[in-house]
């Protein structure tokens, strides 16, 4: 059940119950987490690098953007090969990767706080 995608295409969010083999031999191969992103209804990744946080994406999308309130979206993280993530997939690369900070290892989804 390999459901990852990369900008401007359908993404599912997953729960950890969901992942199955497949899927975690494909997490293990994915690079470090490199920042925080949000995937839009229609599609598009917006990320912004660590050590940002998820309001700061939303920010930028309103600020910047010019994306309309409210900011509806999956949050999630991307890796340095550009991959999108939710926080459940996240929190397995994140692990495999060595990147959580002490004391950040509880729950099954990935915060910005727990990595930077």
């Amino acid at each position: 059940m390999i459901n990852l995608r990369r900008s401007k295409q359908e993404y599912v969010e997953t729960r950890s119950e969901e992942l199955d083999q497949e899927t975690l031999n494909y997490l293990n191969t994915l690079p470090k987490i490199t920042g925080v992103a949000i995937i839009s209804h229609e599609g598009e990744v917006i990320s912004l690098p660590a050590p940002n946080r998820h309001h700061n994406v939303i920010k930028y999308m309103v600020g910047t953007l010019k994306h309309p309130i409210p900011v509806m979206g999956l949050q999630g993280f991307v890796c340095e090969d550009g991959t999108f993530l939710d926080r459940v997939c996240a929190k397995v690369v994140a692990i495999r990767n060595n990147q959580l900070l002490e004391r950040h290892d509880n729950g099954e989804e990935l915060f910005s706080e727990c990595v930077w």
